[in-house]
């Protein structure tokens, strides 16, 4: 009987260790993909909502962008800045900027000020 039952423990172990072998990189190609669909639809909400004046690039070189003389996010000139500053211009607006804190939820917010920190 004890015999039996180690059998059929270690049976379970080679099944559940096997599975983990096999489904592990299934599993990462799925992150790898959630994270890809995330990285494009942030990207999109960039697009749609701060592209028009600081441009697909950050670098400002819009007719908007010109017409506001919104700065240069590009190239990590907003690194030195914090997260919660940034988040708050975004959601407050600035000077010629418009507030976006009733038109984006704080988590697209967040993706934006990560978005932009990239770019």
């Amino acid at each position: 009987m004890m015999r039996t039952v180690s059998k059929l423990v270690i049976v379970v172990i080679v099944v559940v260790v096997g599975t983990v072998f096999v489904a592990g990189p299934a599993f990462a190609e799925t992150d790898a993909v959630s994270s890809a669909t995330s990285g494009t639809a942030t990207r999109n909400l960039y697009l749609s909502n701060c592209a028009r004046c600081h441009g697909a690039d950050g670098q400002g070189d819009t007719e908007s962008g010109r017409l506001y003389d919104v700065p240069d996010i590009s190239g990590g000139r907003l690194r030195r800045k914090s997260s919660a500053k940034l988040t708050t211009v975004v959601m407050r607006g600035g000077k010629s900027m418009p507030a976006f804190s009733k038109k984006l939820t704080r988590k697209q917010i967040a993706s934006i000020v990560g978005y932009i920190r990239g770019l």
